[in-house]
């Protein structure tokens, strides 16, 4: 082969040699953005599925506060709402008044055992929430109950509150601020 040709020749290895390397630079910049974009993808998946996780826990604590303000408003209209044990002799209208007594104590004992359940017996809230329970349940006369009353829904709105405040961090993630407790 003349030089002229050769030189020809090696002049167009080179022109195809710098365009594989061209193209080869291109493809790796390609494959650094496609791995960039899969990271991405990835992350964006792991972001979505903990939000759908906290989003499902939400609305679980919230069926549980909802349950918990049905039960606390069960346990006030019963409890404060009761009446004086009955002091009728026996006989048709003891008996009548054992068995509605019975009814109501079964009642009464039930909700108060549901809300206990539902509570962690370790926060204060849910201490004082009890005891407000507790209190109602032995008050006698109306002005009293109504005082205890009054004071069951003061520490159910405090545990309410509470937990509402734990909902809004979960799905928010801004940290709750510590308010003081309700005293017992």
């Amino acid at each position: 082969m003349a030089p002229k040709t050769a030189l020809l020749v090696a002049e167009k290895q080179a022109e195809v040699a710098r365009e594989a390397v061209s193209a080869s630079a291109a493809s790796a910049t390609a494959a650094r953005e496609a791995a960039v974009a899969s990271t991405n993808n990835a992350a964006t998946a792991a972001r979505s599925a903990e939000n759908q996780g906290i989003h499902a826990v939400a609305r679980l604590r919230q069926e549980w506060i909802n349950e918990l303000r049905g039960r606390i408003a069960q346990a006030h209209a019963l409890l404060s709402n009761r009446e004086q044990a009955s002091t009728s002799p026996e006989g048709a209208d003891g008996a009548a008044d054992a068995a509605a007594d019975l009814k109501y104590r079964r009642e009464a004992n039930e909700v108060v055992a549901r809300i206990e359940l539902l509570l962690n017996m370790e926060e204060q809230p849910a201490e004082a929430l009890m005891a407000a329970i507790r209190r109602l349940e032995k008050a006698g006369a109306l002005s009293e109950r109504q005082a205890a009353a009054r004071e069951v829904v003061t520490c159910g709105q405090a545990v309410l509150k509470e937990e509402w405040d734990r909902v809004r961090e979960e799905l928010t993630g801004v940290p709750r601020k510590m308010r003081p407790s309700v005293s017992s």
